[in-house]
């Protein structure tokens, strides 16, 4: 049954990106003509930027850009506003200073900061036009630029503008680092003969290579004509050999499956660090960051697997095919699709799958993988009022964590499950003659690089011209709607059966922040789903001081509560602001729930056909 409230919310999200798609259109025409004034036609223009680090521990980068062969009155230069693959805001001018212009020969000119990310110098004239500063470099987050006395780190869009009309202008990076840093690991090719000098054909790509400097380890293994290298900064307990076999064993799983390789580099930067996390996607190159102790640990190689896989599906998934929306750039402003349940969920769905086909895992492993997704998703209220395109539009903003576990889902978490639903269900309907590896490969034989992303609408079309069947339904009610996803029915295609299980633990459905200082009294209350009992009774703010009339720990809350049965009245004592409060709460079951997935004994052999082919990505009849 086709639900029609989905359907017109996703008329409304696709008018809505229609028009968003016409704006950068009319910016180019608005591009153009500041183009003209600012320096005359792009065609001649020879931009260089030069870095120096010779003070690492004030943090400061010292940058010089000297922009040649300009013809007009004027030259403006612009700072992205967000970073590619980040999809959120972080005005990379805020840590800008002592912002110049001159001649090449050292006459000042007049240079005024225009907006929060630009400048414009009046060029009186001259043919070129040297801009130097300083950018103060204090976050060794994945979208961060660092620098201290033991390592230069940096996202090129917080410490190089664009001469705006003029990204697609080849650009050329001197690096000046300290004599004692020996190693320089980046995508950008350097220039043969001129040692610490980089090139890139545009800005683009000239700022989606970040930059790691100084004396870390570096491994390297080639596959299929590229090379692949591996750069670790900080110290840790991994070991050595089992990291470059794991990395190249994903490397080789994934190249594999699209295909051969468009690229002759590749670079896996990592920072360990005492509680790094995260990682983020460049063209030909990735930046990881991950807690250095853990080596020792199935956790600590399950995270780093589960990062790596995931960032080098990025190499295709978002860097080469993707929504035409996600490039070329718009550096200015913010740039919504609903598609990233898709550039980023169906990359976590690969990233998972690709550590089972490699070898590295068991099927086991991989399904418990899984479940761990079904769990997450089907624990959230959020699934219920919000689709996956307008958590992929959400992305944005900037959620308020007392209403995000009610509001908002990761469109990470259900674009993986939605990758598993369309790889099996196609299978199915194909007779496992196609997969959704077979779409990926159809998006980037037609969309990949240098071509245009997709149109809006263009991955369910993409499903559907491989598949040689309509997705409609399963799209108006999954994606464009709020249905709950048909878990059992598409693992059942594979002979897998879904069970689901009540833990004891009671889940209060409370967040909090944890025990401070001795001195502290009661737990801080920061969220509470809207499926606990105590919904519209405690208040996001609230703390909560007893239970029973006992004093309440984080320790000691859930089996406090678990005392009371279903239909009991729970007395409890808050402070609300100023006000101390006798509240009570009718305790109703919200048992935690989690999920399994098994291979169902009685399975068919077409179903095991179906599940050994999508364990391993080998077509099998």
């Amino acid at each position: 049954m086709k639900n029609s409230a989905p359907t017109a919310r996703r008329s409304f999200c696709l008018a809505l990106l229609a028009l968003l798609s016409l704006l950068p259109v009319a910016r180019a025409d608005s591009v153009a003509a500041r183009a003209r004034q600012a320096g005359g036609a792009s065609g001649g223009l020879q931009i260089s930027y030069e870095l120096g680090m010779s003070r690492p521990t004030t943090r400061l980068y010292d940058v010089t850009m000297t922009v040649a062969n300009l013809t007009g009155p004027q030259l403006q230069l612009q700072f992205p506003v967000w970073i590619p693959g980040a999809y959120r805001v972080i005005d990379a001018a805020r840590n800008v200073q002592e912002f110049r212009a001159a001649t090449t020969g050292g006459q000042p000119l007049p240079a005024s900061k225009t907006t929060t990310s630009e400048w414009t110098i009046d060029t009186r004239g001259n043919s070129a036009v040297r801009v130097t500063y300083k950018v103060f470099a204090n976050e060794i987050g994945i979208t961060g630029a660092h620098l201290d006395d033991t390592h230069a780190y940096f996202n090129g869009p917080l410490l190089f503008p664009y001469v705006v009309g003029a990204k697609e202008r080849p650009v050329t990076l001197t690096v000046n680092k300290p004599p004692r840093w020996t190693t320089i690991s980046t995508g950008l090719d350097q220039l043969p003969g001129k040692p610490n000098t980089f090139a890139a054909p545009d800005y683009d790509t000239f700022v989606d290579a970040p930059f790691e400097i100084g004396n870390h380890s570096v491994q390297t293994f080639d596959y299929k004509g590229a090379r692949f290298e591996i750069a670790i900064y900080g110290n840790h307990n991994y070991d050595p050999e089992q990291f470059r076999r794991e990395h190249e064993a994903l490397v080789r799983s994934q190249v594999d499956m699209m295909g051969a390789v468009s690229f002759k580099r590749y670079v896996f930067i990592y920072h360990m660090l005492p509680d790094g996390r995260g990682g983020l996607e460049h063209l030909n190159s990735t930046v990881i960051n991950r807690r250095k102790w853990l080596g020792n640990t199935e956790e600590g190689w399950d995270s780093l697997r589960g990062v790596a896989s995931h960032e080098f599906f990025h190499l295709w998934n978002v860097k080469r095919l993707r929504p035409g929306v996600l490039g070329p750039f718009d550096y200015t402003r913010q740039v919504p699709t609903r598609d990233l349940y898709v550039s980023e969920g169906m990359t976590s769905y690969y990233g998972d799958l690709h550590i089972l086909r490699s070898g590295i895992w068991k099927p086991e492993r991989y399904l418990k993988a899984i479940a761990e997704q079904v769990k997450t998703l089907q624990n959230l209220p959020a699934r219920r009022i919000l689709t996956v395109e307008e958590s992929s539009i959400n992305t944005w903003f900037t959620h308020d964590d007392a209403a995000a576990a009610n509001a908002n889902f990761s469109y990470y978490n259900k674009g993986e499950l939605l990758g598993m639903l369309l790889d099996l269900e196609i299978r199915q309907r194909t007779k496992n003659a196609r997969t959704l590896d077979d779409v990926f490969r159809y998006l980037n034989e037609n969309f990949g690089l240098p071509k245009a992303g997709w149109p809006v609408g263009g991955f369910q079309q993409a499903v559907e011209t491989v598949a040689g069947s309509e997705f409609d339904e399963f799209f108006t009610r999954y994606v464009a709607g709020t249905d709950e996803l048909p878990y059992e029915r598409a693992l059942g295609y594979a002979g897998l059966r879904l069970e689901r299980k009540e833990a004891v633990p009671f889940d209060p459905g409370v967040k909090f922040t944890a025990d401070t200082p001795a001195t502290a009294v009661g737990l801080p209350i920061t969220s509470i789903l809207s499926e606990s009992p105590a919904y519209n009774v405690l208040a996001n703010g609230d703390i909560l001081l007893a239970v029973g009339g006992e004093r309440v720990t984080e320790a000691t809350l859930a089996a406090q509560l678990a005392r009371f049965k279903s239909g009991e009245r729970v007395p409890l004592t808050v402070f609300r602001g100023d006000r101390l409060l006798e509240l009570t709460m009718t305790m109703t079951a919200r048992p935690t729930v989690s999920y399994g997935i098994v291979e169902d004994p009685q399975a068919t052999p077409e179903q095991k056909a179906i599940r050994q082919s999508w364990y391993t990505g080998r077509k099998q009849g």
